[in-house]
């Protein structure tokens, strides 16, 4: 299992923040992507369906579960 990072600095980013905020569409903010916002604040809109196209690349889905492990592997407390 290979911990590089995506190619695409953008995709990284989203991976990144996906797992430390775990919402799709602040991740794909905060990784610097730009999409409408819903016409109703709490409803899905152009975001969100930039966010889960996203998602459902593998390439994008193989890093987030890297990234979870690592994590969980830091976490790790022995005794």
């Amino acid at each position: 299992m290979s911990s590089k990072p995506l190619r695409n600095p953008r995709h990284e980013a989203f991976a990144r923040a996906y797992v430390q905020l775990g919402v799709g569409r602040r991740a794909y903010e905060q990784a610097g992507y730009k999409a409408r916002m819903p016409l109703i604040l709490h409803e899905p809109g152009p975001i969100d369906a930039a966010a889960s196209r996203l998602l459902k690349q593998v390439r994008v889905q193989s890093r987030i579960e890297r990234l979870r492990q690592a994590m969980a592997k830091r976490s790790d407390v022995t005794e």
